[in-house]
């Protein structure tokens, strides 16, 4: 995972142009952890309403705040699988993404939550605490998205199957899902320097298909989490978060647009003062 800070150089020399690390969209990125589009990249169950049982999952990962800014927009990646037809040599379902007539998202995702949260950090006597590992605390702010405010792009395929044949039947579709929190009023607000945990959860219709949250690479601070249903998935998951070891997730988090370049001028006779002009969108 890479991260970037947004820092806004003022260009005070003869109009040199400002430069912050944007996304497609143009947004200045503050934290990215991009996708791990190699054979070792999976999903990770974090879907309200498990197919086959009542209960549901959750992924979190953790990000520090390194811009005062609230996050006005949060991009993420991931896929679909369905049980029971997995790979001979992975333990990857089959994406029913990836079909005989092209690749096609499925339409069983209804909408996603997003909620950030306080950080619990690594317990100094792990004797104390079941989850001596750091993990999210209490919720600060989480928002319900539906998939009509969601804006979503095929990222790229993992050749599953190995055959070089890019989308075929057996391969990995890796979507890229993008929601702009302040054009819905829903930006969050942070402290610099402070430490958050991310999970995002898909709201799916109860169809056999599934959906994963995709996870990061390379690794950066705490290890993702998981919650799930123990009666299911094993008595390791009866508490309210299990380390997911060497597993981030995938997902940038922005701040708002670049300013628009504008021109420098000195004025006045003799000794003028360079002026730069910015446009700041206001929060």
């Amino acid at each position: 995972m890479v991260r970037f800070v947004s820092l806004m150089s003022a260009a005070i020399l003869l109009g040199l142009p400002c430069v912050a690390v944007a996304d497609q969209t143009g947004d200045i990125i503050k934290w990215s952890q991009l996708p791990d589009m190699s054979v070792l990249g999976f999903d990770i169950s974090s879907e309200k309403f498990v197919p086959g049982t009542q209960s549901e999952s959750r992924v979190a990962d953790d990000f520090i705040c390194d811009d005062p800014r609230p996050v006005t927009d949060v991009h993420w990646w991931g896929s679909y699988w369905q049980a029971p037809y997995s790979t001979p040599t992975s333990n990857y379902w089959t994406d029913p993404s990836c079909t005989d007539v092209g690749i096609v998202m499925p339409t069983n995702v209804l909408g996603f939550n997003i909620t950030f949260y306080t950080n619990v950090p690594i317990a100094l006597d792990p004797s104390t605490t079941p989850m001596p590992y750091a993990h999210p605390g209490a919720v600060l702010h989480s928002v319900n998205v539906p998939m009509a405010a969601v804006v979503t792009n095929l990222h790229g395929v993992i050749d599953r199957t190995g055959d070089g044949i890019i989308g075929n039947v057996g391969d990995e579709a890796v979507w890229q899902y993008y929601v702009d929190l302040e054009k819905l009023d829903l930006t969050f607000p942070q402290v610099v320097g402070t430490t958050y945990w991310l999970s995002i959860q898909a709201v799916v219709d109860g169809t056999p298909i599934q959906w994963g949250w995709h996870t990061a690479e390379p690794l950066t601070n705490n290890n993702a989490v998981q919650s799930g249903p123990a009666m299911i998935w094993g008595m390791m998951y009866d508490r309210e978060w299990v380390l997911l070891v060497d597993r981030d997730m995938a997902f940038e988090l922005s701040v708002g647009k670049i300013p628009e370049p504008v021109t420098a001028g000195l004025l006045g006779l003799g000794l003028g003062g360079l002026i730069i002009a910015r446009r700041r969108k206001a929060h």
